[in-house]
């Protein structure tokens, strides 16, 4: 009895450790767990992020490598099987990527890639009932 305890309990860890190496969440956790890209017209576009509630992110911009814009979400994992990069064939954003990061805590970041030589104006909104995180992304002022 106590070594199927024991094998019981060392399964149930090893499936845990799993779960967090790969970002994937349980039920209860905060959840990611779809992005879809819509192109409005040659000067918006849109990422729609799919949420398990009511999640917000800290929202930054980042440059390096190029012009990214960057979501942070705490505590949040993804579901199971999600493209973790959206091709987005669009002009304003290139793609859409999802890390997975766990120290010092963890989160999931999205970072929308866009293109360097446009200046933006960003606009975001959650809309509750369908628990859905919109990115609207506009052409702006020339950086």
């Amino acid at each position: 009895m106590k070594r199927a305890l024991t094998i019981a309990l060392g399964a149930f860890l090893l499936l845990a450790l799993a779960t967090m190496a790969t970002g994937e969440a349980s039920a209860a956790d905060p959840l990611l767990e779809e992005i879809r890209f819509e192109k409005i017209s040659s000067d918006e576009e849109r990422v729609f992020l799919h949420l398990n509630g009511e999640h917000f992110p800290r929202t930054f911009g980042m440059e390096g490598k190029g012009l990214h814009l960057v979501c942070d979400f705490p505590g949040m994992s993804v579901a199971k099987g999600m493209k973790r990069v959206v091709e987005t064939a669009g002009d304003l954003i290139k793609k859409v990527r999802v890390g997975i990061h766990h120290t010092p805590s963890r989160k999931i970041r999205v970072v929308l890639d866009l293109d360097a030589s446009r200046g933006y104006d960003i606009e975001q909104h959650f809309f509750q009932k369908e628990q859905v995180y919109d990115i609207i992304v506009r052409t702006g002022k020339a950086p």
